[in-house]
């Protein structure tokens, strides 16, 4: 095999209702309605050598275990190795929660009968993506579009709250990377680091968020093509929720779609080939002492690349991706393998507020030190530099692990 090949599959993940949602911690009940569908997106990359599967679900997020047990009916349907496999999650706060409880902690919360036929679906739909291998190029392509902001709003009192800060940093771009497939509908991966929360935690109304209405209005317009959210660096970055609405969240992806057109419309080839991937375990420091596991992943397709991140990181963390590698070739995600809470910014401990001080509320939670910023972007440059080949230093000084 001289040329990528790519494969798809898509399959329903909606829970039945009643079922635990995650998203906002003061919820005490259980969903009451399914506003519109969840799904999971699995993509199968080959260069005939070694294969890559990327499954996309669309759920808050997931602790460490929760992913290790996922990969785990992966790994038994495909015969693939937990290396081969990446898995984002939307981060939709209108989804169920997935966590799976491993100590009294009251806030790992656990569905046991949706996870089993949750894991059971997506260990199918990996199986299918694999059989639907099918030559494929690639294009990449940009464009702007505005509909949210940095959350992190400094009051007069010189206090960080939630809120909208039109000054904080930003991406307000959408990135894509087509796979275009004669014999089988194009596969498109998109990605605009945005939480997905526009409506808010008295919402009881299951819902794949602003992402999933915008994949809805594009598939309705392409016969021979699907669309694939890929969550970015969206831990600071809210969408506009003033009307805290549904219909807010579809005119967001009414927008969302149309700009990924004009980012279809003005994407260029590029080289697929060579696909290359790396997958490494970083340690960051903890103030209790010890340190946090973050699962890093890197993957080059020819002029192609993206580094992925197992945390909430924030939308600094892309921005410096694309200092590195300026363009729509280059992708940081997060939530990908695990979601170990906040990645912040040094300047957002010294700041306050909610992300540097919520990580008794992840499962896998640390009280991080500032250092995490140049350990994190040391940690995003070393893979890049391991993807392109160049001579970059790994992040050594973070305990990295193979």
């Amino acid at each position: 095999m001289t040329q990528l090949h790519v494969g798809h599959a898509r399959a329903r993940i909606t829970p039945p209702l009643g079922i635990t949602m995650m998203g906002y911690g003061a919820r005490t009940e259980g969903a009451v309605a399914i506003h519109d569908d969840l799904w999971a997106n699995a993509v199968a990359l080959s260069d005939g050598e070694q294969q890559l599967l990327m499954l996309a679900l669309d759920v808050c997020e997931m602790p460490l275990y929760t992913t290790h047990l996922l990969k785990g009916a992966i790994m038994q349907a495909t015969g693939l190795e937990p290396d081969q496999i990446l898995i984002n999650t939307s981060h939709t706060h209108a989804g169920p929660d997935v966590g799976v409880i491993v100590s009294e902690d009251p806030l790992a919360l656990y569905e046991p009968a949706y996870f089993v036929e949750f894991a059971q679906l997506c260990a199918k739909v990996c199986q299918r993506a694999l059989a639907d291998l099918a030559a494929a190029a690639l294009r990449v392509g940009r464009a702007k579009v505005d509909v949210g902001a940095s959350r992190r709003e400094r009051t007069p009192e010189g206090t960080t709250v939630i809120g909208v800060n039109p000054d904080g940093p930003r991406l307000p771009v959408l990135t894509v990377w087509t796979f275009s497939r004669p014999e089988r509908p194009d596969v498109v991966w998109w990605s605009l680091p945005l939480h997905g929360a526009t409506v808010t935690g008295d919402n009881l109304q299951i819902s794949a968020e602003w992402m999933g209405a915008a994949v809805r209005r594009f598939d309705a317009d392409h016969d021979q093509a699907v669309a694939i959210f890929l969550q970015g660096c969206c831990g600071d970055q809210n969408p506009y929720r003033e009307r805290n609405s549904f219909e807010q969240m579809d005119e967001h992806g009414v927008d969302v779609a149309l700009a990924l057109e004009d980012a279809l419309a003005s994407s260029q080839d590029v080289e697929s080939l060579p696909l290359v991937h790396r997958w490494h375990t970083v340690l960051l420091p903890s103030a209790r002492g010890g340190c946090q596991r973050l699962p890093v992943h890197g993957l080059r397709l020819g002029d192609a690349a993206l580094v992925s991140l197992a945390g909430e990181p924030f939308v600094a963390y892309a921005l410096y991706g694309q200092e590195l590698r300026p363009g729509p070739a280059t992708m940081v995600l997060g939530y990908t393998d695990g979601t170990v809470g906040y990645l912040p910014t040094a300047d957002a401990f010294e700041e306050g507020g909610y992300e540097p001080n919520s990580w008794k509320g992840f499962a896998d939670g640390e009280p991080l030190t500032p250092e995490v910023e140049a350990i994190v972007k040391e940690t995003i440059a070393a893979m890049f530099g391991e993807l392109d080949g160049t001579d970059v230093e790994s992040a050594t000084s973070a305990g990295e692990e193979s």
